[in-house]
């Protein structure tokens, strides 16, 4: 993995802008023999997966994420070339596969297109709740399943770990504020799914 990483500094040194993206898109499909190290490892084996980073839920993220490339937004051209990993690493009964990403649902839109390239990957949606994503937009690129939408996990850390609208900041209240948020999130969620 080491040969990734001097492509990437060396990607950095000799770019800027929109041409910098069109280098490190050529180094990262260059660098597939060493997501190919990792993923032969414990994660070929079915007893671990690997979630790539696609897209993040911050307004910044765009400056690099979301930058057109000749094949298309680079969150896009990231996601495809994951697809022969996604294939190789569907398990059981359930379709799913072992590789996951990370997707925004403070950019739900992006979130359809990473599902229609790839339609097995597990997600790890960001921006639900604090970055002002509702729960209809964090499993918007969620399938339908048997028992309701299905095909990731939402993070709800900062919404129930810092819960808003509390002056007290007493140990209790600050439980009390916790669950509060969680039933909450429990509650939008469980709907926006079923």
């Amino acid at each position: 993995m080491p040969e990734c990483f001097e492509a990437f500094d060396q990607a950095i040194g000799r770019s800027n802008g929109v041409a910098f993206i069109e280098v490190v898109r050529a180094e990262l499909l260059a660098c597939g023999s060493a997501l190919q190290h990792v993923v032969t490892g414990g994660i070929a084996a079915g007893e671990r997966g690997v979630v790539v980073l696609l897209r993040n839920s911050n307004p910044d993220s765009s400056v690099y994420q979301a930058v057109n490339t000749s094949a298309g937004p680079l969150f896009t051209v990231v996601a495809a070339s994951l697809t022969k990993w996604q294939d190789r690493l569907v398990r059981g009964i359930t379709g799913w596969s072992s590789l996951g990403v990370t997707v925004a649902a403070t950019h739900a839109q992006d979130t359809e297109q990473v599902r229609l390239v790839l339609p097995s990957a597990l997600f790890l949606v960001l921006g639900y709740g604090a970055q002002g994503a509702s729960a209809r937009e964090a499993v918007r690129g969620f399938r339908r399943g048997p028992a309701g939408l299905e095909g990731g996990i939402v993070s709800a850390s900062r919404p129930i770990l810092f819960p808003d609208g509390s002056t007290d900041v007493s140990a209790l209240a600050w439980e009390r504020g916790m669950y509060n948020a969680l039933a909450r999130a429990t509650t939008e969620l469980g709907e926006a799914v079923a």
